[in-house]
């Protein structure tokens, strides 16, 4: 008999060997402590290429929605770079060890990718926008917010994004 999503709630990096099949090294397993064993609100990672900052956001994004059972949005500066997290994602659960919820809807080069899960409160979104408005109002609580490429993301965005902060147990990873 299998682990459950349960059996991973106190362990993202287990989570991620067992279940993904991905092996964090000691910078990304620091990016998961930061979020989940020193419980913050906002982490930032240093850009840069090769760093496996694909990996690690895909791993966080997977355990948010699959072990602790909370919505996550992704955004960057472009469409392109919001898909190539999504495909980053697919690329894990195609490997996953254990079935994972939702079905991915991945869009075309210009449409949003979403995650459907068969309870309506449970769901991933990915978004790009350069409109301030499109990018406030989520208040929903232990919202898992990814950032990738956040250098390049509009002032104006940044601080809509900062709104979701308000609600309880909301989290930030920006790349």
């Amino acid at each position: 008999e299998g682990a459950t999503a349960g059996d991973y709630v106190e362990n993202c990096c287990r989570f991620s060997q067992d279940v993904l099949k991905v092996k964090l090294w000691s910078r990304q397993e620091d990016i998961v402590s930061s979020l989940y064993e020193k419980p913050k609100t906002k982490v930032a990672c240093r850009s840069g290429h090769s760093t496996g900052k694909s990996a690690v956001s895909s791993v966080v994004f997977e355990y948010h929605l699959s072990c602790l059972g909370h919505c996550v949005w992704t955004t960057a500066p472009s469409m392109e770079q919001v898909h190539k997290l999504w495909a980053e994602v697919m690329v894990h659960r195609d490997q996953a060890t254990r079935f994972l919820p939702g079905t991915i809807v991945a869009g075309g080069p210009s449409v949003a990718p979403r995650l459907k899960t068969a309870n309506k409160a449970l769901w991933a979104k990915g978004f790009s926008t350069n409109r301030a408005e499109r990018a406030q109002g989520l208040h929903i609580p232990e919202l898992l917010i990814i950032m990738d490429e956040g250098a390049g993301v509009d002032e104006h965005i940044w601080i809509a994004v900062r709104s979701s902060l308000a609600s309880a147990g909301v989290k930030l990873l920006v790349l």
